[in-house]
């Protein structure tokens, strides 16, 4: 059987081939679109920081908690501003992953 590839360039695929590109540690700002707004969620001594451009907004003790809190900010704050936002964990030094993408 033949299976027929979609082009990664239209659509949803431009955003799943985005999320490939970041899962492999690629990741410029150029490539994610400058109008889409990323929270980070990163390893901080021993917890996990969300933060938002750059700045400190939560330390949780579990990742799983900073990832909760980075996707409820995210999606409030697409909903307030119709902005573009996503949420991106540090899986390792200079690896990005993104998660989650709201508008």
């Amino acid at each position: 059987m033949h299976r027929q590839r979609m082009p990664l360039s239209i659509g949803v695929g431009r955003d799943l081939e985005q999320v490939a590109k970041l899962g492999r540690g690629t990741f410029t700002p150029l490539e994610i679109g400058m109008e889409r707004t990323l929270l980070a969620v990163e390893p901080h001594a021993d917890r996990w920081r969300v933060s938002l451009l750059g700045e400190p907004v939560e330390t949780h003790d579990h990742k799983i908690m900073a990832i909760e809190t980075a996707t409820t900010l995210a999606r409030s704050r697409h909903h307030a501003t119709g902005e573009r936002t996503g949420v991106c964990v540090h899986v390792r030094p200079h690896n990005l992953v993104l998660i989650g993408m709201h508008g």
